[in-house]
């Protein structure tokens, strides 16, 4: 082993971090993905060095290259942590991300691992990233890829030169890399057809993600109803309760609608629900990352009492 083993202690390695709001098969325009990058262990590659930065460039430039909407990890967070903060674990990242006011919900954890061998004949640089993706807000693993290359070095490449030729290699695969999420996020692994849902424009089918609905103050047959509806709303997969109280109902909804059109169908399906009901109540939807809250307020009717010529609810 060379002087390489100083300067990259055996083994280099880097991360990636990013995210989107509403992750579609074929790439959506509400998508957005930050790349971050995550070094805690000694032996990785730190925020600082070249070879870290090159790999993440090169990622974030190809998924911006293939539609989606990538953000800067300065920019996004300069007022809210530390960024002189190297040697940062994946759970500070993804708390990161999921603070972050852009509604990040995709990351992709990446590694690069390198190590120099000195063989008679000259030096021998061998690296590989591994990657993985993660829904920020689910826990969802979706899925991880390894890029690998090996590659000849001058024998007389000292620090210097060795620091450069790992940044440029680096950075080559991790052109591979982002290439390689871009296919993987772009994929349509449920294989479904898009369809109306309750109206408007075609849904594109795309990843399954899910989302958690929670229903406040509705009755039995109001829930009931909204069964039905989630069913036909596109690109429909899956749902199942989690909780059931006599105040709420919680659905865990998985589907490869866009978090845009969701709402829009919720609103759609209230505002029809309000129209064949004969009680007087409206109703709020909140939502936060992938959860929406809809909370029914019932309105009593304003009665004037006999005795004062005041109102009461």
């Amino acid at each position: 082993m060379n002087s390489l083993s100083s300067v990259w202690a055996t083994r280099l390695s880097s991360a990636t971090l990013l995210a989107a709001s509403a992750i579609l098969g074929t790439v959506d325009a509400a998508e957005n993905i930050l790349v971050m990058g995550e070094d805690a262990d000694g032996d990785y590659v730190p925020c600082d060095n070249r070879a870290f930065v090159a790999v993440r460039d090169a990622v974030a430039n190809q998924l911006g290259d293939n539609g989606f909407r990538v953000y800067d990890e300065t920019a996004v967070t300069i007022d809210t942590f530390d960024q002189t903060r190297c040697r940062r674990t994946d759970a500070e990242l993804i708390n990161a991300a999921r603070s972050i006011t852009k509604a990040i919900d995709v990351a992709v954890l990446y590694r690069l691992y390198a190590v120099a061998r000195q063989m008679e004949y000259g030096t021998k640089i061998s690296a590989r990233i591994e990657g993985r993706m993660l829904d920020v807000h689910s826990g969802q693993r979706l899925g991880s890829i390894e890029v690998d290359r090996q590659w000849p070095v001058p024998s007389a490449c000292q620090r210097e030169c060795l620091l450069e030729a790992v940044r440029k290699s680096s950075r080559s695969l991790g052109e591979d890399l982002g290439a390689l999420l871009a296919l993987k996020l772009s994929s349509d692994p449920s294989g479904s057809a898009p369809d109306l849902g309750s109206g408007g424009d075609p849904e594109p089918a795309g990843r399954v993600r899910e989302y958690t609905l929670e229903f406040e103050n509705f009755a039995p047959e109001d829930i009931e109803k909204f069964d039905d509806y989630l069913k036909i709303f596109s690109c429909y997969s899956e749902h199942r309760p989690t909780r059931i109280s006599p105040a709420s109902t919680t659905y865990a909804y998985h589907s490869c609608i866009s978090i845009a059109k969701l709402s829009s169908n919720l609103n759609r399906v209230l505002e029809q629900m309000l129209s064949e009901s004969s009680n007087r109540w409206s109703a709020t939807i909140n939502m936060s990352g992938n959860m929406f809250t809809i909370r029914k307020l019932v309105r009593r009717n304003v009665r004037r009492t006999q005795d004062e010529g005041e109102f009461q609810w």
